[in-house]
């Protein structure tokens, strides 16, 4: 029942706000792909032609409602249309974290590695710490990487965490056939 704004970029087709539903209309569960190419072309449609990691964010700041970036938010244009904003993250023990500092979205990417140490300070702990934590959902848990972007730079990146922290979620559409 959710109505999402589109935008083209390149090729490709993405909705422009994050996914509100971990279902489809009939019930069944969203499953996970298996790839990543999605993010990587728009990476490299971005790079082709002279944009950065600004030009996907959002410009609302102080005094904004939320969702709205923190101050610098530095050179964002949201000139593609896609309007990333900062979320944050859900922890495993259910804290939130650096909401309208950075925005996080979830690959379709498995990683079976530790979580990557590009994190800021007071998080990296808590990385660690929930590494560590007899109290974990899985024994073996999975990691899988993710896509940011911060209020203080123009950089896309990509790193891995544990499967359990929830992060902002964005879908493109894939190309279907018309049957007549």
């Amino acid at each position: 029942g959710n109505e999402y704004a589109t935008v083209v970029i390149g090729d490709q087709k993405w909705m422009a706000e994050n996914l509100r539903t971990t279902r489809y209309a009939d019930g069944a569960d969203i499953p996970m792909l298996e790839y990543d190419d999605d993010w990587n072309k728009l990476e490299n449609y971005l790079g082709k032609n002279n944009m950065h990691g600004g030009s996907l964010k959002g410009t609302r700041t102080e005094p904004d409602d939320h969702p709205r970036w923190e101050y610098p938010n530095t050179d964002a244009t949201n000139e593609t249309g896609f309007s990333a904003y900062p979320g944050g993250m859900r922890q495993m023990n259910g804290e939130f974290r650096l909401q309208g500092e950075n925005a996080f979205f979830w690959t379709s990417t498995k990683s079976t590695g530790l979580p990557d140490t590009d994190f800021p300070e007071e998080f990296l702990e808590d990385a660690k710490r929930n590494q560590a934590s007899r109290t974990r959902k899985e024994n073996n848990p999975e990691m899988a990487y993710f896509r940011t972007l911060n209020t203080q730079n123009t950089e896309l990146n990509m790193l891995n965490l544990d499967k359990q922290t929830e992060l902002s979620i964005r879908c493109i559409r894939n190309k279907t056939t018309k049957t007549p």
